[in-house]
C-alpha cells in the first residue's frame, strides 16, 4: 500500500521527504514555491517515489499536477457581476502579481473586460515591509496593512459597482474599509472573492466567493499516486461560483 504525505508551505518538510521516500510514500505538493516544488520533485524522484503537484500550476513541471481552472473561475464571476448589471468593476490585487494562479486570474480579468465593453480597473494592495517576515506576525495583521485606507480610497477613486479580489482575505479586509467609509454592501459596491474560505461565511454580509475543488484535487490527487508506472498527468479541474449576501444588482443610477 502506498501512503501520501502532504507537503505544505514548509521547507522543514524537504529533509523528511528525503528520508521516508524510500518506504513507499507518495507525495503531495500543496501551494509551495515554484523553485522549492521543483527541488522537492526532484529530490523524491530520484528515490523513486511518486509525487502530485497542486493547486499552483508550474509550466513545464516534470510531474503529475492538478489545479484548478484560475481563469474559467474569473469567468465565472466576471459573467455573474455583468448579468446583474455591473459595467464598472475593479479588481483587488490583494496577492503577488508573480504567481501563477494570480496571473492568470489578472490575464482573463483584463480580456474579458475589453472584450465585454466593462469598465475593468486594477487597483494593487499595499506591499508589506521586508521586516514583518522576520516578526512572523499572524496573517490578519499582514493582509490590515495591505489592504489599508489607502487602498480603499484608490478603489473608490474608480468608481466601480462591483470589486472582484483575488482572494477571499483581500475581499473581506476590503469590505472591513469600505463600510468604515460608510459604504453599504452590497447596495452601494458588490464584492466578490476567490477561493471559497472560511472566512468568506464569517464576515457580514456573508462573502460571494469562487469555490476550489480542493476535494476533487485531492482524492484526483490521491489515485495519481496508487497508479505506479504511468507516466506524468496535468488535470485542470472547474471551479464553481458561490453566491452569498456580498453581491446584488448596481446599485440605481
Amino acid at each position: 500500500m502506498l501512503d501520501a504525505c502532504l507537503a505544505r508551505r514548509d521547507p522543514r518538510h524537504s529533509s523528511g521527504a528525503k528520508k521516508k521516500a524510500a518506504t513507499g510514500l507518495g507525495f503531495i505538493f500543496l501551494s509551495l514555491l515554484p523553485d522549492f516544488t521543483y527541488d522537492l520533485f526532484r529530490a523524491t524522484d530520484s528515490r523513486g517515489a511518486p509525487s502530485v503537484n497542486i493547486d499552483t500550476w508550474l509550466e513545464g513541471y516534470p510531474g503529475s499536477q492538478i489545479i484548478a481552472d484560475n481563469g474559467r473561475g474569473m469567468e465565472q464571476g466576471l459573467e455573474y457581476l455583468a448579468a446583474l448589471g455591473h459595467k464598472r468593476i475593479t479588481l483587488l490585487l490583494s496577492e503577488q502579481a508573480w504567481h501563477p494562479n494570480i496571473a492568470a486570474r489578472i490575464e482573463v480579468f483584463e480580456k474579458f473586460t475589453r472584450e465585454n465593453g466593462l469598465h475593468g480597473a486594477i487597483v494593487e494592495t499595499e506591499p508589506v515591509p521586508e521586516a514583518w517576515d522576520e516578526l512572523r506576525l499572524p496573517l490578519e495583521n499582514s493582509y490590515d496593512w495591505r489592504v489599508g485606507e489607502d487602498v480603499a480610497n484608490a478603489v473608490l477613486v474608480t468608481r466601480p459597482t462591483a470589486v472582484f479580489a483575488v482572494s477571499d482575505i483581500g475581499a473581506c479586509m476590503l469590505m472591513k474599509r469600505l463600510q468604515m467609509a460608510g459604504r453599504k454592501i452590497p447596495d452601494d459596491i458588490s464584492v466578490i472573492g476567490f477561493n471559497n474560505e472560511g472566512i468568506c461565511r464569517m464576515v457580514y454580509p456573508e462573502l460571494t466567493s469562487i469555490a476550489q475543488p480542493f476535494e476533487a484535487m485531492s482524492e484526483k490527487a490521491v489515485q495519481l499516486l496508487t497508479q505506479l508506472g504511468r507516466p506524468p498527468e496535468h488535470h485542470l479541474l472547474e471551479p464553481r461560483l458561490i453566491v452569498r449576501d456580498s453581491t446584488g444588482p448596481p446599485p440605481s443610477q
